[in-house]
Formats: C-alpha cells, structure tokens, sequence
C-alpha cells in the first residue's frame, strides 16, 4: 500500500515538466499559490501513513509531511533526468524501508 501511494505520487508530480520542484518546494507553505494542491497531496499521503502507523507498521518519529518532500525530492530527480518508473521504483523502495519498522 505504501509503495503504491509512493508510485502514484511520483507519477502525478511528473505528468508536467518542472512541477515536482514546485510543489515540494511549496510543501507546508499556506501563502503559495500552489497551497491548495499542496494541501490535498499532504492529506492524502498523511491518511496512508497515519493508517500504517494505527497498525503499528511505521516507525517511530516518520512524519508524513517529510515523507512528502522525500518523494517530491525523487520525483524532482525523475522529472529532471527523464527516469522511467522502473528506474524510480528503488529509490522509493528505499524510502518505504525507512519508513516502515
């Protein structure tokens, strides 16, 4: 479940070029124009990490907000070097690792 969110997260910062660098830069900011996408992005990412962590499946101390600017940070890298998906796929991997106990 996590890896999917992952995927699709990246997937859709990466359908337009230079998006990804926006929006994870806008993470966490009200005043930015692009608050309102930014906002629907964290709520989801917040419901699926907040469900793992009710199962006792996310450790201690992972925050969903920085785990959205982590996968911003890849899909900026992916975006920016023309990565395909299979080539994104481990870098979440290693995310979802450190985030899940």
């Amino acid at each position: 479940r996590l890896m999917a969110w992952f995927e699709e997260y990246a997937a859709r910062l990466t359908v337009h070029k230079g998006v990804a660098a926006k929006i994870t830069a806008a993470l966490g900011d009200d005043s930015s124009p692009m608050a309102n996408k930014c906002q629907t992005y964290a709520a989801a990412n917040a419901k699926v990490v907040e469900s793992l962590r009710a199962e006792g499946a996310v450790r201690p101390g992972v925050e969903p907000l920085e785990v959205l600017r982590l996968i911003g940070g890849i899909a900026t890298v992916a975006d920016q070097g023309g990565l395909t998906p299979d080539a994104v796929r481990p870098m979440l991997a290693v995310v979802a690792d450190g985030v899940l106990r």
